[in-house]
């Protein structure tokens, strides 16, 4: 959104620091950038959110909707919850249940694996598919190897989203959940 990160600053800063030409007026940067928002980034933040809206509600369209769909992820012992938050749906067994006593919230256990659709959950997905295509930009822009530590089930930046992959790499990076031997 037409933003300078904190790490691209640090860069030049000390790029400036150490004597070398950037070509960047580093003092006027920094008092642009702490000038405030754009009317640009304005509008886009809002068309990005209204944008989140709509998929969540269609999200949950589709699963109101779609009664197989539905059953399917139900009969893998993973409960859907509403965007409400009001609303679970879920089976006799629950893969990664509430915790329980202590007046502890059940909904606690939903970002553990849940199917939840509550909105500010959207927010995970997006900053875990950010965070997979930073490793897939790294890795292109690392050396190129072939030996026995190539992530074959790396997601590179132009592949399509598919869940497999997805749930690996959440299973592998945030899990680490990688295989060793024993």
């Amino acid at each position: 959104m037409e933003f300078i990160t904190p790490e691209e600053v640090a860069d030049y800063v000390m790029l400036e620091l150490q004597g070398r030409p950037t070509g960047k007026d580093i003092v006027a940067a920094l008092d642009a950038s702490t000038e405030g928002p754009t009317y640009r980034a304005g509008v886009l933040r809002r068309n990005a959110i209204g944008r989140l809206k709509a998929l969540a509600e269609a999200a949950w369209r589709l699963l109101t909707t779609d009664a197989a769909l539905r059953q399917q992820i139900i009969s893998v012992e993973l409960p859907i919850v509403a965007p409400d938050g009001k609303t679970v749906y879920r089976g006799n067994i629950v893969v990664v249940p509430p915790e329980t006593g202590g007046g502890r919230d059940p909904l606690s256990a939903a970002p553990r694996g849940w199917v939840d659709l509550r909105p500010e959950q959207f927010g995970v997905g997006i900053k875990r598919a950010g965070a997979m295509l930073q490793e897939a930009e790294a890795r292109q822009a690392g050396p190129q190897t072939s030996g026995s530590d190539v992530a074959w089930n790396a997601i590179e930046p132009d592949d399509p989203i598919e869940p497999s992959r997805f749930a690996t790499w959440v299973f592998t990076v945030e899990d680490k959940g990688t295989r060793i031997k024993r």
